[in-house]
């Protein structure tokens, strides 16, 4: 009668322990892995400001620098931001992987220690002592014993989640590595399959109008034009799906008039279906098809359900068009990348 209790108090004193060192070992480890996820996060948005800055400088630089100079700047920006977010993802990954692996040994081995001697303890003492006294202990610990399996296994699960935000930490690193990378590439389909108007994703086509004669159009086309209303204009221009008739537009209305003043007189429709004519053959007409391009992509509205559900068709044609009469040594090298990245920020598309 006196050696139970004093049997019962010493195990559930251990077990209450063990518990607290269980507790404060899992907490400590999710203290630290918050506290270095927390120390890397400021230095990922550092390396992201300084990527964008320098962005940022030589998209306003080009305006200004020889043709020479600004290719010779943006290859090397290009370059270094590609060294500086490879390094950059390269430590944060080892780093990761290696605390990771340390703090889950470490502490896997102090819980399958702890719990082999908790399991050895009721045989030794089952040994040393009468049966049915043995019998009694063994019933009084297999709560405890229960209780402490249960802990391990939540301390497991707790484990494994840490793991898990690890894994969704580096899976966010390397699709911004993928980002920039996709951002080198250049697009190698044919220009002919992507402007069928067959093409499963093209914007909806604007209805033609019947005319047997060219000269009512164009009649037509130059009274919208001198009522400005633009909107029409374009749109019986667009219409006839003839980019020498969209021309003709162009080259009597003014592009600081349709572009230089908010709103724009046209809609998303129109524009998209502005950007897509203009981009066939780039190899003509350079000029003003690059200031109406430039225009009309200003304009896109990326939250529009227009341009969301069309916008990357378009703006994957416009680009592989751009690929295929774009060299370093054109004139309009650099203003043929800006229409590039501007129409990849109006809406990003798949390079596959």
């Amino acid at each position: 009668q006196i050696f139970l209790p004093g049997v019962d108090r010493s195990f559930s004193t251990m077990v209450g322990q063990v518990n607290t060192s269980l507790h404060q070992a899992t907490q400590e480890y999710a203290r630290q892995m918050e506290g270095h996820l927390g120390n890397r996060r400021p230095a990922d948005d550092e390396v992201m400001a300084l990527i964008r800055q320098r962005l940022t400088q030589l998209v306003e630089k080009q305006d200004v620098l020889p043709a020479e100079l600004t290719h010779a700047v943006t290859g090397s920006i290009h370059r270094g931001v590609e060294d500086i977010v490879s390094v950059h993802v390269n430590r944060l990954r080892d780093s990761l992987v290696e605390v990771v692996k340390s703090d889950m040994m470490s502490a896997l081995q102090q819980q399958t220690g702890v719990v082999q001697q908790l399991q050895q303890l009721p045989e030794q003492i089952m040994l040393q002592l009468s049966p049915r006294i043995g019998q009694q202990i063994s019933q009084q610990l297999a709560p405890y014993m229960q209780q402490v399996t249960t802990n391990m296994q939540q301390v497991t699960a707790n484990m494994q989640q840490q793991q898990q935000r690890v894994s969704q930490l580096m899976q966010e690193q390397q699709k911004l590595l993928a980002a920039f990378a996709q951002a080198q590439q250049d697009m190698q389909k044919h220009l002919a399959a992507l402007h069928s108007p067959t093409a499963t994703n093209a914007p909806p086509a604007i209805a033609p109008i019947v005319s047997n004669e060219k000269e009512l159009r164009e009649a037509r086309v130059h009274e919208l034009i001198q009522k400005k209303e633009y909107e029409q204009a374009f749109h019986e221009a667009l219409s006839a799906s003839n980019v020498q008739h969209v021309l003709a537009v162009c080259r009597v209305v003014r592009s600081k008039e349709l572009f230089g003043t908010p709103p724009c007189p046209l809609n998303q429709q129109i524009l998209l279906s502005l950007v897509q004519q203009l981009s066939i053959d780039l190899g003509e007409d350079v000029d003003i098809k690059i200031t109406f391009l430039q225009g009309a992509l200003s304009n896109l509205k990326s939250a529009d359900p227009i341009t969301r559900r069309y916008g990357p068709h378009v703006m994957q044609a416009l680009c592989q068009s751009i690929d295929s009469v774009c060299t370093s040594s054109d004139p309009n090298h650099v203003a043929f990348g800006l229409l590039k990245m501007a129409a990849r920020g109006v809406a990003p598309f798949s390079s596959q």
